[in-house]
Order: structure tokens, then sequence, then C-alpha cells
């Protein structure tokens, strides 16, 4: 069976925007760790800017942030909602 699996997840934005962002880093990082656990470790692990995982050279998933419409830059938003998407093949 081929899908996608989709996590949301709410964080606190921690700051203005452009801080804000680094959060999409931190569940690039963590969904890398999980893909590297389920492979040999001589398989890599990338990303491709601004938000695309990829695992040997093809591409997996990917990496989403939302925040409040009409938030400026430089304000603290209301909320924020990181969000990963990876594509498997289950058997």
């Amino acid at each position: 069976r081929r899908g996608a699996r989709e996590a949301p997840g709410p964080r606190g934005p921690g700051g203005p925007r452009p801080g804000a962002r680094r959060a999409l880093y931190a569940v690039m990082n963590d969904a890398a760790d999980a893909l590297a656990a389920h492979g040999p470790p001589e398989m890599p692990v990338t990303f491709e800017w601004p938000d695309t995982i990829l695992v040997d050279g093809g591409i997996v998933g990917g990496v989403r942030l939302a925040w409040p419409d009409g938030t400026p830059e430089t304000e603290v938003p209301d909320w924020l909602v990181t969000g990963l998407v990876v594509r498997c093949i289950a058997p």
C-alpha cells in the first residue's frame, strides 16, 4: 500500500517569525533521525532547500510551517504549527 503519513505539531512561537522558522530545522532533524534508524548506516538522509527531505537521493517528504495570516514579520504569531509529510510504502 502506498501513501503518505502526515504529522502536525503545534509549537509555541518563541519569538517573531524569522526566529520561529528555526522550528522547521528541528522537525527536519527529528525526521532524519527517525528515517536513518530504519536503514543501513551508509544510507544518506539529506535536505534540499527549503523544506525537502531526501533518502539516498530520492524525495521522501517535507515539512511546512504555518501561522495566522496577516501576522507582521516582526511580531510573535498567536500560534505556530509545523507539519511533516513522509511518503511510504507499507506491506
